[in-house]
């Protein structure tokens, strides 16, 4: 009986690779050098760039600090493009970091980390990019999406670019083209905007807002802490480029195409998150970004453009907040093709390697694509979905049953609104409380009803100037009562859920970042005479800064939230079960079972 592990099997694979080479499923290279780079480019520019500067606003305490930060994450990603692409253009194969992590490490750490970048990490990023996709859209046509339709939505949005992608990587390839010219040509307008205004002499840039400091009270008393928290919230925004190196088999001539497409669109991003974050800042304040991340039908980017094109022209102000809600729309559209283009090639990897579900190796006869894998993909980010969307749900209902009471009205002393007319039914208002007393909350809705009193029974305590908003129902004209109720939470809950499942996306890639990073000292150490087109300058200087930092972001995060690491080393020890029952099922006999 033969009673070795399944890891032991390298050497056999090893040995086998020449004779095999022509037998093993491969893809045919239809990438040219401008195509993989909008793949990095629009595979990091999704939802970070829009998201995190509110949330780094709530935690950090000064724009200086921040703006460290957003540096310091943009200098390690183009180091990390640098060191990967010695990596990759050694072995320009599909699955990407699986096959550099399997060549230095072995078998079962390059199952875990296919499993956590496909299964896990991505399946999570695509989630919440339909979702945040949903949301926008919600906001841009002003209609409030029930929980079903947006999961609907969001749902049927995964199944059509899965059909895309499995159609063929030239189409997913041609999406991702158009869609990244499109939201980075509107970045650079932002970024562009404060400049573009000195000539017509509106100068819209408050230089206060990069000096003043403002807390809140998520912000840690540690300024170690707040850094931490501030470059989760960073990474995130520039995470995924690595995923163009999962597509190398299909990318023309990868030895010059590849290795620019990573260093090339890394720094295209850092000087874009850069540029578009001092204009931010320019506009907003850290006050000012907190109230706007506390509402869940705003975000910072449209007020910041808003600020600034509305001296130019009101209608001019109104119409880039749609434009710019419609470009990110675009822009999470386009991260999420990434996201079902790219990582499906790790699972066809797996599976090539035996890995993985045999069936996920098959590659179409008439399209070239590993279809079985992008459905794969697809199917699990649904699941996902679903599950996370279960989840909010019931946060949501729990939130709302504690705070308001089962029966709650709105009594009116003066019916007519300064407008002459009533508050319109299933319309949002915007209450300021003027007064508590022991059981009840008064408030004025909004600055055109400052004249209208109105009494809230709610079981939460309010201050005297809080402000939030209600929803009205509907209004009984006999006995003059509003139905109210509070909004749904499902805006702050879901943002909060949103940036809990970023942070354990970023922590686990960071885990096989550091691996990634290593396998490049591992290599050239076991193999080094294996062919090297590009190696990483100034070594091992460069490399093993890329190292110490992604070991010390790992070590802060683990101090700050043990959950995190919990949650993501649980996940990637409960993959061990399959790993070994795919290495049974597809081990080869050998003379010692005979």
């Amino acid at each position: 009986m033969n009673t070795e592990l399944p890891s032991t099997n390298e050497q056999h694979v090893d040995s086998a690779t020449t004779s095999d080479e022509s037998n093993r499923p491969s893809l045919i290279r239809v990438i040219g050098k401008w195509s993989a780079m909008a793949l990095v480019v629009g595979a990091v520019i999704g939802s970070g760039i829009f998201a995190k500067p509110g949330a780094n606003a709530m935690v950090g305490n000064s724009v200086g600090l921040i703006m460290v930060a957003w540096t310091v994450g943009g200098i390690l990603t183009v180091i990390g493009g640098v060191c990967l692409a010695e990596l990759a253009l050694m072995m320009p194969k599909a699955g990407g970091t699986y096959v550099y992590i399997r060549k230095a490490y072995g078998r079962i750490p390059a199952f875990l980390a296919g499993w956590n970048e496909s299964v896990f990490f991505q399946s999570c990023g695509n989630s919440a990019l339909a979702i945040f996709f949903v949301i926008n859209l919600s906001s841009l046509l002003g209609v409030e999406f029930s929980n079903i339709q947006t999961v609907g939505i969001a749902i049927s949005l995964i199944a059509t670019l899965t059909v895309v992608n499995c159609l063929g990587v030239f189409w997913g390839g041609l999406v991702q083209n158009i869609t990244t010219v499109i939201k980075v040509g509107f970045l650079t307008l932002i970024a562009l905007l404060p400049i573009l205004l000195l000539f017509v002499e509106i100068p819209e840039v408050q230089t206060a807002n990069y000096t003043t400091n403002f807390s809140t009270d998520k912000t840690p008393s540690s300024l170690v802490m707040i850094f931490t928290l501030v470059m989760l919230n960073v990474m995130w925004a520039y995470s995924g480029g690595w995923m163009v190196t999962g597509i190398a088999e299909e990318i023309k001539d990868p030895q010059k195409n590849l290795s620019l497409a990573l260093i090339g669109g890394a720094i295209v991003l850092f000087v874009i998150y850069i540029a578009v974050n001092i204009a931010f800042h320019g506009a907003l304040s850290l006050e000012q970004m907190v109230e706007i991340e506390n509402d869940p039908v705003r975000l910072v980017p449209q007020e910041a453009i808003s600020i600034y094109l509305t001296p130019v022209s009101a209608s001019l102000g109104q119409l880039a907040k749609a434009i710019l809600s419609s470009v990110i729309l675009v822009s999470v559209f386009s991260a999420l093709n990434t996201g079902l283009l790219t990582p499906p090639r790790v699972l066809f990897a797996m599976a090539r390697d035996e890995m993985f579900i045999p069936a996920f190796a098959k590659i179409h006869p008439r399209f070239k694509t590993p279809h079985i894998a992008v459905m794969g993909q697809g199917l699990v980010t649904v699941i996902l979905l679903l599950i996370v969307s279960g989840y909010v749900v019931y946060r949501t209902n729990q939130a709302t049953e504690s705070r308001l009471p089962s029966s709650t009205e709105l009594l009116d002393t003066s019916v007519p609104t300064a407008a002459g007319g009533m508050l319109e039914p299933d319309t949002r208002q915007r209450a300021t409380v003027i007064r508590v007393d022991a059981t009840h909350v008064f408030v004025s809705l909004g600055g055109s009803n400052e004249g209208v009193v109105q009494r809230v029974q709610l079981k939460q305590d309010f201050e005297v100037g809080a402000e939030f908003d209600i929803i009205v129902s509907g209004y009984n004209q006999e006995h003059q009562i509003y139905d109210v109720r509070l909004p749904e939470a499902a805006g702050s809950e879901a943002k909060d859920i949103f940036d809990y499942l970023t942070n354990i996306a970023v922590f686990s890639a960071t885990i096989f970042i550091v691996l990634t990073i290593g396998a490049i000292f591992i290599l050239r150490r076991k193999h080094p005479d294996m062919e090297r087109p590009y190696k990483v300058p100034g070594y091992p200087i460069i490399p093993l800064i890329s190292l110490l930092a992604n070991i010390i972001f790992l070590c802060l995060v683990a101090s700050d939230d043990i959950v995190v690491v919990l949650f993501s080393g649980g996940f990637l020890l409960c993959s061990l079960p399959l790993y070994f029952l795919f290495a049974a099922a597809n081990r080869k006999p050998t003379a010692s079972d005979v």
